[in-house]
């Protein structure tokens, strides 16, 4: 009927009544074609070769998301940002990971590694920047969120062009990651929480976490991420003075 369409487009109310007719008239094949289109197995479960792009890096080479890859980030962001604040609300948090598997941060952490606006609400570069570092850290798990998100449908294309494979030296990365070492509380922690202007004092300390804080800067003309990992790897002197007592 016309209140369920609207220029030949389908409301979501509209959608389920149609295909409640489907079944209705025992047209189940329409129903799940459709599913099937969308990446459901029989058991209305996203198919493992749905979930994981046909891309297979060398161990050594890093994994940087392409610009198809962005744009899909950037378009999710914008389409769940309903009031157009520039940050994602606990709520609409909410809705967008509602169609996933799991939440991908603690919000407490992610508060932490990545820019957020003055309610701690994550903000388009920081959302951007989270992602880039999931990728980065394990491409696996950002490629099941995208499937999730409906990229190989939404975006027509294969799950595997959202990213790229980098060898380690490239001039063309966009990705760096750099280690925080340091003796036991000279601050590397206060350092890492700086790239994004998170080293108050009054920051909270996550206990048997190491901080990681990534970022979008301008260097030599060109944009790349920064990511900066504390580590807390004890120093060989550390570990001689600790024997001795002093």
């Amino acid at each position: 009927t016309h209140t369920h369409t609207l220029h030949k487009l389908y409301f979501y109310v509209g959608f389920l009544f149609l295909n409640k007719l489907f079944i209705q008239r025992g047209r189940h094949e329409t129903t799940w074609k459709i599913l099937r289109k969308f990446g459901y197995s029989n058991n209305l479960t996203l198919k493992d070769q749905f979930l994981q792009p046909v891309f297979s890096p060398e161990p050594e080479n890093n994994v940087e998301l392409t610009k198809s890859g962005y744009q899909f980030l950037t378009d999710l962001f914008v389409k769940y940002d309903q009031d157009c604040d520039k940050a994602l609300s606990p709520q609409e948090q909410e809705d967008m990971f509602s169609l996933c598997w799991d939440y991908p941060w603690d919000d407490q952490l992610i508060s932490l590694t990545v820019e957020t606006n003055s309610e701690g609400w994550i903000t388009l570069d920081g959302f951007l920047a989270f992602w880039t570092l999931q990728t980065a850290m394990d491409y696996s798990y950002t490629a099941q969120f995208l499937a999730w998100m409906g990229y190989s449908v939404l975006g027509k294309d294969t799950l595997a062009s959202a990213f790229r494979e980098i060898k380690p030296h490239d001039r063309q990365r966009s990705v760096y990651r750099c280690r925080v070492f340091g003796s036991q509380n000279c601050g590397k922690t206060k350092f890492v929480r700086g790239l994004v202007n998170k080293h108050q004092t009054n920051t909270p300390e996550v206990e048997g976490e190491e901080a990681v804080s990534v970022r979008l800067l301008m260097a030599a003309g060109t944009h790349v991420y920064l990511v900066l990992h504390e580590s807390s790897y004890p120093l060989p002197y550390e570990g001689q003075r600790n024997k001795g007592g002093g």
